[in-house]
């Protein structure tokens, strides 16, 4: 047996498998250190003319950050920005916060202090963002694609929106962070699921690692107009959180293609054959729930292309601590006949909230084996809704399924920090540890 690293949530666990396995381990670039100077590459950002301009012309400021569903750093970043703000300011702005939930749930008190720090949270308003309380939303028009906007209304009345964010792979945007802050951030539930929608995801261009031509992507950044004055702070960084560097600019598309061009230079990599298996690690926080552990079952079938063979079989690691999380996303897979689903999923309209979760965990049902390695007592949730799940000790029942189905000789991609990686099967370029 040889021993494979993947991540399950905060562990790393070790996988053995056996030497007949043909086996290629992918995963994201480690910083050894940070080299980057935030406070630097902030002042620097701000100094650009068409930011300083923004800044100075700026009597309110929202400034637009992630939930606790990101690892991005936002307690370190908001005293630095807003410092730099006060600094380079010539009149009073009024600088509040908004946390861009989308359609998850809302942030307790104790859960937005440990996201922003307890002096930002003492001295500013830290607000969640209601996709639902149309009281609070504001009609923008729509996109050029026929997408309804409806944005909140203190983003929109603010003269300047800053988008605090990361950028990652992401199964239908191509990469976190750019627009995503506003849709589906800080946009109504009926604007998002336009945005979310069949046509949209069925798109073979709305993949892991693709921005040109992904309709979800352009949508998003259709939105960015209709608001007036943005500006983009989006870190790039590894799992680790250690930062790679920061990218700042006023125009936000440009500036996100920028960061997502630099991301590629150490998570993106090449493969040289399809798979039969595909092992997948969750990094926390992504393992925190089913729901997000989506994000790396559907990392082998949503690339560019996929990477592993029809049939094959996907293993996914996660803690799972919140369980599914989504209570009408288990009663969908648990309540209804897969048939239904199927009828109901893969229809032109209308959206519907956890369609999109449903559209890629059914996409991949349909293609793949999938198993699910979690807590002990996760097992007779995944039974209920119909999902091969096995405990981490139960590692020799999840080979002999493996080798069951696939011989003693699959090819196998071990995905150390799925969600981390992108995987291309077109390009010569190689950077991969193999087995």
């Amino acid at each position: 047996m040889n021993l494979y690293d993947v991540c399950y949530g905060e562990e790393t666990l070790h996988i053995p498998l056996p030497e007949t396995f043909a086996v290629e381990r992918y995963e994201s670039y480690l910083c050894t250190e940070e080299t980057v100077d935030l406070s630097q590459r902030i002042r620097e950002g701000l100094c650009e003319p068409s930011s300083a301009a923004l800044i100075v012309q700026a009597s309110s400021i929202a400034i637009i950050i992630d939930d606790n569903t990101r690892p991005t750093p936002s307690k370190r970043l908001l005293p630095l920005i807003i410092q730099e703000i006060h600094d380079r300011a010539t009149q009073k702005v009024s600088i509040f916060i908004v946390v861009a939930l989308g359609a998850h749930k809302k942030l307790s008190h104790e859960e937005l202090t440990q996201l922003v720090g307890s002096e930002i949270i003492q001295n500013y308003p830290v607000l969640n963002h209601e996709a639902e309380n149309f009281a609070m939303l504001q009609d923008m028009g729509h996109t050029d694609h026929g997408t309804p906007v409806f944005v909140n209304k203190q983003v929109v009345q603010a003269d300047l929106r800053i988008l605090l964010g990361m950028i990652k792979p992401h199964n239908q945007a191509g990469y976190t962070g750019g627009g995503k802050a506003i849709l589906p951030g800080v946009c109504a539930v009926e604007t998002i699921h336009a945005n979310h929608s069949y046509h949209y995801m069925s798109s073979i261009k709305s993949r892991v690692g693709v921005l040109d031509g992904n309709p979800i992507r352009s949508d998003i950044d259709h939105v960015l107009p209709l608001l007036g004055p943005c500006m983009l702070m989006n870190v790039v960084m590894d799992r680790h959180e250690h930062l790679v560097d920061l990218v700042v600019g006023s125009d936000v598309v440009a500036t996100h293609k920028r960061g997502a061009a630099l991301y590629d230079t150490f998570g993106k990599f090449p493969v040289r054959y399809l798979a039969d298996v595909c092992l997948c690690g969750t990094p926390a926080p992504v393992d925190m729930n089913f729901y997000q552990m989506l994000n790396s079952l559907s990392c082998p079938h949503r690339q560019a292309e996929p990477i592993i063979k029809k049939g094959g079989t996907i293993v996914v690691y996660g803690r799972a601590a919140e369980g599914v999380s989504d209570a009408d996303l288990y009663k969908a897979l648990a309540q209804t006949p897969r048939s239904t689903l199927h009828d109901q999923v893969f229809s032109s309209e209308p959206s519907f909230r956890d369609r999109p979760a449903l559209q890629i965990f059914l996409e991949c049902e349909q293609q793949y084996r999938i198993i699910v390695v979690t807590e002990l007592k996760n097992l007779a949730l995944f039974a209920n809704m119909g999902i091969e799940a096995y405990s981490v000790a139960q590692h020799e029942e999840v080979l002999q399924s493996i080798v069951y189905h696939h011989g003693v000789n699959p090819k196998c991609f071990v995905l150390a920090d799925a969600p981390y990686v992108i995987l291309d099967n077109q390009t010569t370029r190689r950077n991969v540890c193999t087995g």
